[in-house]
């Protein structure tokens, strides 16, 4: 294969093998009889028909003798991951691992194919390194059981669930369901839940925050309607959280509801929470988000009925600190150089609103409000 594309050379020798009895009358294609193997060293990939069955391309209906029988074997012996290669030579990313194992069985319903895991796809010690040699993800062992249904009402597909974990600890948990309704811009449609063992996931390369969170966990839940107009929920909660140096930190929940319109235009808003020590904080970030001439421009509004700076000091510090260590940049005279606040690039303003703000014992403030704005487009 490397005589057609040069990229393919990691295949090596592929073998072929297809027995077929294919027939085409008018719009319809007719399969009688189908058995695909394909192999390089050792055998990589089966399909097997499991019965005679039809397909109109002009209908896409799917016509079979047996609803209740099975339609398609695939069988995934061992896919090298080397076979993924081409995929990605124009990427500059690179993936290394065990093979790709896994069984599914695809059957007709209502006028359309189900496909159904008869076992889990999986793969073992998957690393990824991005350009530059640059380390993303390293050494894990990665679990989906996939589904899809596709109809001339619509298609559906489905991750319940998608694990990865490293030396057989839990990292990462996702269940994920999209589909999309047949006819005109009709929206996709995403929804799901995840959860992740927070030390484990951030000692990962790609976020290289090392062993500064000694515990937590996070939990989410998310929607999302992606059409002409796009329609994102998403809630967040981190519990158990603790730094090795400081112990507990307090416990946080988000709720994210954004909408983008047509012209760009994104309306937020977004209450938090912070939980420590019996007592509770609370912010709302509220507001739009537009695209300018010289970048982003926000209307936001930052409102609250209590808020503790220890505590959300006690949790942003920590993790900034590592976060600065690994972000900062050294120029060629070897010194550091200053890193730009999150927000820079970004205009508008932000009016602010808190009922009571306290700080340790010893100061208390009641009714602030402010209003910052910027001077030359950016914050």
């Amino acid at each position: 294969l490397a005589a057609i594309r040069p990229a393919l050379a990691v295949l090596g020798a592929v073998q072929l093998a297809a027995e077929f009895d294919l027939t085409r009358r008018g719009d319809d294609t007719r399969v009688d009889r189908l058995a695909v193997t394909v192999a390089g060293a050792k055998p990589v990939i089966s399909v097997q028909a499991l019965q005679a069955f039809a397909f109109n391309l002009k209908t896409h209906e799917l016509n079979v003798a047996d609803p209740a029988k099975d339609l398609l074997g695939i069988v995934f012996q061992g896919l090298p991951v080397a076979w993924i290669s081409p995929l990605l030579d124009r990427t500059g990313f690179v993936v290394t691992g065990d093979e790709l194992q896994g069984e599914f069985a695809a059957g007709a319903r209502n006028g359309g194919f189900a496909l159904r895991p008869k076992s889990p796809l999986t793969i073992g010690h998957l690393s990824l390194t991005g350009a530059g040699g640059r380390p993303w993800l390293r050494s894990l062992d990665v679990s989906v059981m996939a589904s899809a249904d596709y109809a001339p009402q619509g298609w559906q597909v489905q991750f319940a669930p998608l694990t990865a974990s490293s030396n057989g600890s839990p990292l990462f948990a996702l269940e994920l369901k999209a589909g999309q309704l047949a006819g005109k811009a009709q929206p996709i449609k995403v929804a799901g839940d995840w959860t992740a063992q927070l030390p484990k996931l951030l000692g990962q390369p790609i976020a290289d925050v090392g062993e500064s969170l000694a515990g937590g966990e996070a939990h989410g839940e998310f929607a999302a309607s992606l059409g002409e107009r796009r329609e994102v929920q998403v809630r967040i909660a981190l519990t158990n959280l603790a730094v090795s140096a400081l112990g507990p930190l307090p416990g946080v929940t988000a709720d994210l509801r954004a909408d983008m319109d047509a012209d760009g235009k994104v309306t937020f808003n977004a209450p938090l929470s912070f939980e420590r020590a019996g007592r509770k904080s609370d912010l709302t970030l509220a507001g739009t988000l537009v695209k300018g001439p010289a970048g982003a421009v926000v209307d936001a509004r930052v409102t609250g009925d209590f808020l503790a700076i220890d505590d959300v000091q006690a949790l942003v510090v920590p993790l900034l600190a590592t976060s600065v260590e690994a972000t900062t940049t050294v120029s060629s005279a070897g010194q550091a150089s200053p890193m730009r606040p999150f927000w820079h690039g970004v205009g508008g303003q932000c009016a602010l609103a808190l009922k009571k703000v306290t700080y340790g014992d010893k100061l208390q403030v009641a009714d602030i409000s402010a209003v910052l704005r910027d001077r030359k487009s950016v914050v």
